[in-house]
């Protein structure tokens, strides 16, 4: 009616109908006004403000979301914030990503009506009316996991009751872990059973594999305090082995650190929490320093920290395991490796899969084809696990692990700390040439492989656990009458080879056999292992050759006294202090030895 109007009648026109309107609209808001997200049906309440608009009154609908939506902010034991967490309705279990759930619901509902800053304004809102300690939040409830079909109570399953144990998905149940599995208790799971007694031939290995993947399930605690490593050669079934369960278990619900990340990167750790477990599919060969950190991470409280924020405090839950197909060195000391030793199971995949008939390309997705299966296979293994006191044991005694783990991660090491005792730093001495057919004998014995003649004397010093040092010397005489020289390392004796490396009677018995055929003169096969192209051993050299006026440096020519104990202890100088001697240790030579 603008045009049939004067403006001033028109404009009172106009106020009047804004003046209804307004008022309309704001009782009707401030009555509530409903709305709907993901199912969850929830009031906005308004109130006024001191201009008389009605406008959202935030406190009460934070308290209207953390009822609706369950949101918790949980803090560690210092009172630093973890995360603000959610239901999570759909999947029937807890979100860790609050704050961007909340951003979605205020875009929802409010569009382009939200003001600024209003998100941030709701979240302290929300964190504002109070917060939860994570180790109690989550430990509220009894033992369960989630899956497709329910939540399964892990206690009423190991008491046997495998068809009751399935309930209904509730937001009591504090749970951050979801499978992607049906339970069904009748389900076969024979194609996982098959591959892993294949790719596993010793029982006792087998149920040790058996309980630590079951253990996985155990969400609020590191019982065993073990990590697992799969070793063995390439294409042995290692990594299709770890593939088949890192699937199972779903990227959401697993980490995938290598022991190097852990230690090294300190946002790493911050990825442990909430996961069940930690795999690696092949672990990275480069050594593994701050080894004592890693060992922190088997059960107990430990920092984390995400990119950006602030530093937080849990217990470490998801259990480690990796599988390569060589051994990280470990450069500590050695109660620090001994630590690590105590905790360390390996198990060894020595059954060539590739280039077999048993080799099937996608094996892990057929083997999935079973995932309910697989899932039932995993609960016996955690029933297992819960009923032998939560303990895994390992075959191997602390000092046998760090035998055999020195041995295939750094076998100079081992070969210097087993070979050779602190000698004289001037009267005692071995010949090079010595050391290296040392290395070759004690190499073949171990069934190792070797690296080269240059490699070894060069690495030898720093591999030492007291000062050395290099030069030329006069050994004897040659048979013209003079003077014989060699290469020699200074302070170090060489032990006989009956005392060799620590010895059980097994390796007692192969060392004598080792003795009497001639060491290298023996026929015994040695598949590929010293890097001979042609699979033959070399002739050692006849020890007179350097036994002219001495015994490979003995100026007495006196042989040494037999040990009357274990000639073979674990060593107990910092190697770290060692490497800071590398530089006395190494010596330049001259041109002599490098074109010999």
């Amino acid at each position: 009616y603008r045009d049939q109007l004067p403006p001033k009648l028109y404009l009172e026109a106009i106020d009047a109908q804004w003046e209804n309107y307004y008022h309309e609209e704001k009782e009707n808001k401030l009555n509530g006004e409903e709305a709907e997200i993901d199912g969850v049906r929830f009031t906005i309440p308004y109130t006024t403000n001191k201009f008389g608009d009605a406008v959202i009154d935030l406190h009460e609908f934070a308290k209207e979301l953390k009822q609706k939506f369950y949101f918790e902010n949980l803090k560690d034991a210092k009172s630093k914030s973890i995360a603000l967490v959610y239901y999570d309705f759909k999947n029937g279990v807890y979100a860790k990503d609050g704050e961007d759930k909340l951003g979605y619901i205020l875009e929802h509902i409010l569009g382009n009506r939200a003001p600024i800053n209003f998100k941030n304004e709701m979240l302290r809102h929300i964190k504002d009316l109070g917060f939860q300690r994570y180790d109690n939040w989550s430990k509220a409830t009894e033992p369960r996991i989630a899956v497709r079909n329910g939540v399964l109570n892990l206690n009423k399953y190991v008491n046997g009751d495998t068809s009751g144990c399935l309930e209904p998905f509730s937001p009591s149940h504090h749970l951050f872990s979801k499978l992607d599995v049906d339970y069904d208790p009748s389900a076969p799971y024979d194609l996982l059973t098959n591959h892993v007694d294949l790719v596993i031939p010793d029982e006792s290995d087998r149920d040790r594999f058996h309980k630590f993947v079951g253990s996985f399930l155990e969400t609020n605690a590191y019982g065993h305090q073990k990590i697992l490593v799969l070793y063995g050669k390439r294409g042995s079934g290692k990594t299709v082995t770890l593939r088949v369960f890192s699937k199972f278990f779903g990227l959401e619900n697993i980490s995938a650190k290598s022991f190097q990340q852990l230690t090294e990167d300190r946002f790493a750790i911050a990825d442990l929490f909430g996961s069940l477990t930690n795999i690696i599919e092949e672990l990275p060969q480069n050594a593994i320093k701050y080894l004592q950190k890693l060992n922190s991470l088997t059960g107990g409280l430990v920092d984390g920290q995400k990119k950006g924020r602030d530093p937080f405090t849990f217990y470490q839950n998801a259990k480690i395991c990796a599988a390569c197909n060589d051994l990280p060195e470990v450069n500590e000391d050695t109660e620090t490796i001994l630590a690590f030793m105590s905790r360390l199971i390996i198990i060894v995949f020595d059954t060539p899969i590739r280039g077999t008939p048993e080799e099937i390309q996608n094996f892990d997705d057929i083997i999935l084809s079973q995932k309910s299966g697989i899932l039932n296979w995993v609960l016996q293994g955690y029933r297992e696990y819960v009923l032998a006191g939560k303990k895994i044991t390992n075959s191997k005694s602390t000092e046998e692990t760090y035998e055999y783990y020195i041995a295939n991660s750094d076998f100079l090491q081992f070969f210097a700390d087993g070979c050779f005792e602190k000698g004289d730093p001037e009267k005692d001495f071995v010949v090079k040439e010595a050391v290296w057919q040392a290395y070759i004998k004690a190499a073949k014995f171990k069934n190792v492989p070797t690296q080269t003649r240059q490699t070894v004397l060069e690495k030898f010093p720093t591999k030492v656990r007291w000062v050395i040092t290099s030069e030329r010397r006069s050994i004897g005489k040659k048979a013209n009458g003079n003077p014989d020289q060699a290469y020699v390392f200074k302070g170090i004796k060489l032990k006989d080879e009956i005392e060799w490396f620590k010895k059980t009677d097994t390796d007692a018995e192969k060392n004598s056999e080792l003795l009497l055929d001639g060491g290298y003169d023996s026929q015994v096969s040695n598949p590929g292992k010293v890097g001979n192209k042609d699979n033959l051993l070399p002739q050692l050299p006849a020890l007179e050759k350097y036994n002219r006026g001495s015994n490979l440096g003995n100026l007495n020519n006196q042989l040494p006294e037999l040990l009357t104990q274990n000639p073979y202890t674990l060593p107990i100088e910092s190697k770290k202090n060692n490497q800071a001697q590398e530089g006395a240790n190494k010596v330049p030579e001259n041109e002599g030895e490098k074109k010999e």
